[in-house]
C-alpha cells in the first residue's frame, strides 16, 4: 500500500480508525461522477487490521446496511458505518480492498452518472456477478441477443 496522507482524511475516521488504520481512499460518486453531486454522502473506504465496533461507536458512528445482503458477500468482506454524511466502508481483506478500489477507477474512467450502472459495475468487479443477474431489462434481453441463450 501507499503511505497515508492523514491530511485528507476527514478527522472522524482518524479518531475512530486511526490505531487500526493501514490504508483509505476516498470513494463513492463524489469520487467517480464529473461532476461530483453535492447532494450525496461523503464515502471512504478503509483497510483495518482490526473493526473496534465499541471504538466506532463511541466516536458516534452507527452501522449502517447489511453486508449479508450484498451479493457475493458471504465472507463479511466489509461493513458500512455512518455519522452524518459520512459513510465509511472498513474492510480487513487486501483483495476486497484493491478490487474496490478497481471498481472506483472504472467508474470513473467509464463517466458512469447513473447509480444502477455503477452498483452492476461494482457487483461485476466485487462479487463476479454474471449479466443475467446485474440488471433486469433492457440488459437481459441483450445479453440473451448476444449469447443466443435463455439467460434466466
Amino acid at each position: 500500500m501507499h503511505e497515508i496522507s492523514t491530511a485528507q482524511v476527514p478527522v472522524d475516521i482518524m479518531d475512530a480508525l486511526g490505531d487500526v488504520l493501514r490504508d483509505t481512499h476516498p470513494v463513492g460518486s463524489r469520487v467517480t461522477c464529473d461532476p461530483p453531486p453535492v447532494d450525496t454522502d461523503e464515502d471512504w473506504l478503509v483497510l483495518v487490521t482490526d473493526v473496534p465496533e465499541t471504538r466506532m461507536k463511541e466516536t458516534g458512528f452507527g452501522q449502517d446496511g447489511s453486508p449479508e445482503f450484498y451479493t457475493g458477500n458471504d465472507a463479511g468482506g466489509f461493513r458500512s458505518w455512518r455519522k452524518g454524511d459520512l459513510n465509511v466502508i472498513t474492510t480487513q481483506s487486501d483483495e476486497f480492498y484493491r478490487l474496490f478500489l478497481t471498481a472506483t477507477y472504472l467508474a470513473k474512467r467509464f463517466k458512469l452518472q447513473r447509480k444502477e450502472d455503477r452498483i452492476a459495475l461494482f457487483q461485476a468487479v466485487l462479487y463476479g456477478v454474471e449479466v443475467k443477474n446485474l440488471e433486469p431489462e433492457p440488459w437481459g434481453a441483450a445479453a440473451k441477443a448476444a449469447t443466443g441463450r435463455n439467460t434466466a
